[in-house]
């Protein structure tokens, strides 16, 4: 190679150098900030994380005292302490899980009085439900549950149409609990003097594939109890 050639290559690489400094200075802030937001967006992600966790672990050791509150020397005030918890829980399964658990309390609770005692406190045990059941940022697997309990809750106080008008949505095929709210509306539907309507809903729970053993067999005996009643008649 000549000198002339080398010459040539020299300058040829210098002048490649130069323009990638010149590009570096112009564009390289682009790099060092696309740095700096992954790195940042990481350390959010992270920190985030941990407050999701540190909040859980917060809200289970509350859960854990007001379901043990001789424990905590607060005896008496787990009901009341777990709907408190649930009004302030934060995130929707969070909130969800302390209000379906301080429903069940307050309603244990009204098993130790008497039968007015009782009705209150399954009245207030549906209303908690009710109203997350209305939490339109909640799943259906939440939200699809807190309306079937709060229905069983309220019982004959609700007329059938009312638990049927309440159940319906969520008893169409793919929601979580589509079957056992076909099961309630069955049930409805006999309250309503409907027994035909009533049978055909629970030869479909009967047959479905996805029915658990315990949900057939309540089926089959409905619809046998329904056919010995039209004999009788």
């Amino acid at each position: 190679m000549s000198e002339s050639d080398n010459f040539i290559n020299e300058v040829t690489d210098a002048v490649r150098r130069d323009r990638l400094y010149r590009t570096m200075r112009r564009y390289g802030w682009i790099a060092i900030a696309a740095v700096v937001l992954l790195v940042g967006a990481a350390a959010y992600t992270e920190w985030r994380r941990a407050e999701r966790e540190e909040a859980a672990r917060q809200t289970g050791d509350a859960l854990l005292a007001a379901l043990q509150p001789e424990a905590a020397g607060e005896a008496g005030t787990g009901p009341e302490q777990l709907a408190a918890l649930a009004a302030e829980a934060e995130g929707e399964k969070a909130r969800a899980i302390t209000t379906f658990i301080a429903a069940a309390e307050r309603q244990e609770q009204g098993r130790t009085g008497g039968i007015e005692a009782a009705r209150e406190a399954q009245a207030e045990a549906a209303s908690m439900l009710e109203a997350l059941a209305t939490d339109e940022s909640l799943p259906p697997l939440y939200a699809d549950l807190a309306v079937l309990k709060a229905v069983m809750l309220r019982g004959d106080s609700l007329d059938p149409a009312e638990r049927i008008a309440r159940l319906e949505p969520i008893a169409v095929p793919g929601r979580p609990y589509a079957l056992l709210a076909s099961e309630q509306i069955a049930l409805a539907e006999i309250a309503a003097g409907a027994p035909d309507a009533a049978r055909e809903r629970l030869q479909g729970i009967a047959q479905d594939a996805g029915a658990s053993a315990s949900l057939r067999r309540r089926a089959a005996q409905l619809i046998t109890a329904l056919g010995e009643a039209g004999a009788s008649e």
